[in-house]
């Protein structure tokens, strides 16, 4: 785990769950599939907008390794102007249900593919490992039936990996301190709007086009 989490930026186990991990991007950009490999990762998800030619590279140097690897991008669209000029905890809490509603289709997707296709030891991944990674990671938590506390613990502990990353802040000189520490405050409204729009977990499901069954495959995949 000590050597992908140096090599992917924002690398570890997801809160609660054996076989669900997130990442972000590599700082050379390549692919290190041994790395992944020797952490027992079988299926990469990556949720980036990537071109056909890096897809394509991607697709080899994974499967080489043994690992699956699946491109679905989520795409943020015109939620992205809500991260430009002064940025707060709003302005995420925004830019997250905006991106939930924007790619509600491509969730469900997800979600029908990974209970479907034998991809075990599942890793989903995006540029920070906070964002997309983050969105979709709270939904697999909370159809999960995870505690609340356990899913903004997961959500903030990206600020222990990013905050200290001074190789991202160069790449990204741009971006705001809340870009690299990301809060509690942030995911518990996010939360908050997602709850008070569906009711409850149950309705979150079936909104992502989720069954009873679909769930229990999910809970013994990743659980």
């Amino acid at each position: 785990m000590n050597e992908a989490s140096s090599i992917y930026l924002n690398f570890r186990q997801v809160s609660a769950c054996k076989r669900l991990f997130r990442t972000g991007r590599t700082q050379d950009d390549f692919v290190h599939a041994d790395v992944l490999a020797a952490n027992r990762i079988t299926s990469f998800l990556d949720l980036r907008n990537l071109t056909s030619d890096q897809i394509a590279a991607n697709v080899k140097g994974y499967q080489e390794r043994g690992i699956h690897y699946i491109s679905m991008p989520v795409i943020d669209g015109s939620a992205a102007k809500l991260l430009k000029g002064e940025v707060t905890e709003s302005s995420y809490v925004q830019y997250y249900l905006i991106m939930f509603e924007t790619n509600i289709n491509r969730f469900r997707q997800i979600f029908i593919t990974l209970c479907h296709e034998n991809y075990y030891n599942l890793l989903i991944g995006c540029n920070f490992g906070k964002d997309r990674t983050g969105v979709l990671v709270y939904l697999f938590l909370k159809i999960l039936d995870i505690d609340e506390s356990e899913i903004y613990a997961d959500y903030v502990e990206s600020s222990k990996y990013l905050g200290s990353c001074s190789w991202l802040r160069k790449l990204y000189p741009e971006k705001q301190d809340l870009a690299f520490n990301p809060t509690s405050n942030i995911i518990q409204a996010f939360d908050k709007g997602i709850m008070s729009q569906y009711g409850n977990n149950s309705n979150l499901a079936r909104v992502l086009g989720l069954t009873y069954n679909d769930i229990v495959i999910l809970k013994g995949k990743h659980l």
